[in-house]
């Protein structure tokens, strides 16, 4: 009996200290579930507390102070100069990978989960330095010092090899200052540079031989791009605006600028394949209705591959290549978001007369063009696209254009006058405006400062539709007025000033005797500035200030 009851008691006794481990198993188990969603209490990461929140706060927060690390600027000091650099443009960078890891997530880990229970750890992120970035971003930071060394150039410019030789002299010994940076920088931001007499990495011959040999070659005749039986002829002024020439070694070599290639397959692409047509809004009078006209969808010249291909043919010396093409999408209108209202509108008056056909017919063209355009939210709109090609096939007409201060038969002469008038509808509708560029010479027609002009394929005017809903455009010609109204939910209110001219310079006189002279009456030069202040609901969302350069242009007398 007692031998029984014995075992009994020993037979307990393993239950209870089983269920004792079963217990404190289920205790640190959920130690270590209560612990998986949350970063532990505590924990620093460069400096920046992220304990207590999700692995997705945490990593945004650490975004924020590594884009403010990174644009905090770097200076340095040299020959009573003070100079600065900004660090995510000079190859100086913050790695955070890993920065959060084994902080968050299910783990069994004894180290993990005490680590986690009793405060978080102190980590610091990894930086990276591109050194030969650096070195270059300091040079260029120290050109500004008199009697640095300048370095040789070789640019493409409407059409023409331009060369600029070197000059020695005593500049910031980059390749030192680049080392202490390297070794200092997070934890420092303040350097002492030193100056040292240098010599131009590309010598005199280097550039000639380069301008002479593969930047003329590149330039001496047009190159043909073809899709199957179509085919475009790019000319050497098209040519000199999507290449530049960048430094490699001590020599140098052509390159694509990616955002003119880009630009310029837009504009000529057509010619080459099948655009895809966006659906646009059937307009009853200037007012949008809610009936769609479908679009298709189409195909577009890819720009990087065609660019590369580009590059490719003339480094061989060939001058034809073969274009890249993609499928393309049209842009799609929901019934929903036209509203007709108008949020902006604008009027600009052009000159009548038999002088002035020709020009209206390319401004009625591309109004035309234009009208019952929808823009998407958060759409950016290119009004260059949006009117190319800009060919006689495509309704356009030889008119002047304004070319080194004087007037030239161009193609599209005239759509200026179109690109003035969406830049202050778009500017009044207090949309963001991306990119534009006045003329060079100020044309007493447009408001001083607020105008746009256009040019295949470098210059573009572009906006993007932040309000938040869809915008129809509403374009036509009223009397001699290009007239713009733009349809939509009023977001935004605008209020803009236009300050008084200055730096006022005095024209000169040309006298022409070529054939095609077109005389035209001086204009002075000067700067002017304008303001613009949108609000949203009553607060400031955009404050913008824009000073406009005006050129003198010179009296022509032709004969």
């Amino acid at each position: 009996m007692s031998e029984r009851s014995g075992r009994s008691r020993k037979g307990w006794g393993v239950v209870a200290g089983v269920g004792v481990v079963v217990v404190a198993l289920a205790a640190y188990g959920g130690v270590a579930v209560l612990n998986t969603d949350r970063v532990p209490s505590g924990t620093t990461v460069d400096g920046v507390v992220v304990g207590g929140q999700s692995k997705a706060a945490a990593q945004q927060r650490l975004a924020g102070h590594v884009a403010a690390a990174e644009r905090k600027p770097v200076t340095f000091t040299a020959a009573g100069h003070t100079l600065h650099i900004t660090p995510a443009s000079a190859g100086l960078t913050y790695d955070t990978t890993g920065a959060l890891d084994n902080l968050t997530g299910f783990t069994l880990a004894p180290s993990a989960l005490w680590e986690r229970y009793t405060g978080g750890p102190t980590r610091a992120i990894r930086t990276t330095v591109d050194k030969a970035k650096l070195q270059e971003a300091i040079a260029a930071a120290g050109a500004s010092i008199k009697g640095a060394p300048t370095p040789g150039t070789v640019k493409l410019v409407n059409g023409k090899v331009v060369v600029t030789h070197a000059t020695p002299g005593r500049g910031i010994d980059a390749a030192a200052l680049a080392s202490s940076i390297a070794a200092g920088w997070p934890e420092r931001s303040e350097y002492a540079g030193t100056l040292t007499q240098q010599s131009p990495v590309l010598t005199d011959k280097t550039v000639d031989a380069f301008a002479a040999g593969p930047a003329t070659a590149a330039l001496s005749g047009p190159v043909t791009l073809v899709n199957g039986s179509q085919q475009l002829s790019i000319t050497p002024l098209q040519l000199s605006g999507v290449l530049r020439s960048v430094p490699s070694g001590n020599s140098l070599k052509l390159a694509i600028i990616p955002s003119a290639m880009a630009t310029l397959m837009t504009t000529l692409g057509p010619q080459l394949a099948t655009p895809a047509r966006n659906a646009r809004v059937a307009m009853k009078g200037i007012v949008p209705t809610t009936k769609v006209i479908a679009g298709e969808n189409g195909t577009a010249v890819e720009p990087v591959k065609t660019g590369t291909a580009l590059l490719a043919a003339l480094q061989a010396g060939r001058r034809t290549v073969t274009a890249s093409v993609v499928p393309q999408k049209g842009v799609t209108v929901d019934p929903s978001q036209i509203s007709t209202t108008v949020i902006s509108e604008f009027r600009s008056r052009y000159p009548l007369g038999a002088q002035n056909a020709a020009r209206t017919t390319n401004i009625k063209n591309g109004l035309s063009k234009l009208n019952g355009t929808y823009v998407a939210p958060g759409e950016q709109f290119s009004l260059l696209a949006a009117l190319s090609p800009i060919t006689k096939a495509n309704g356009y007409v030889d008119a002047p254009v304004l070319q080194d201060g004087r007037d030239v038969l161009g193609t599209g002469g005239g759509l200026s006058q179109v690109s003035t008038t969406m830049y202050n509808a778009t500017f009044f509708a207090g949309v963001q405006e991306d990119t534009h560029q006045a003329h060079s010479y100020w044309i007493p027609r447009y408001p001083m400062g607020r105008e746009a002009t256009l040019s295949v394929p470098t210059i573009d005017n572009k906006w993007t539709n932040d309000t938040g809903h869809g915008i129809v455009i509403e374009a036509r010609t009223e009397s001699n007025y290009s007239v713009m109204r733009l349809y939509g939910t009023s977001v935004f209110s605008v209020t803009s000033t236009t300050g008084p001219q200055f730096a006022i310079k005095k024209p000169g006189v040309q006298h022409i005797k070529t054939a095609g002279c077109l005389p035209q009456p001086a204009m002075e030069g000067f700067k002017v500035t304008v303001t613009r202040v949108v609000k949203r609901g009553g607060k400031v969302v955009k404050n913008e200030s824009l000073t406009t350069t005006y050129n003198p242009a010179d009296l022509v007398v032709c004969g």
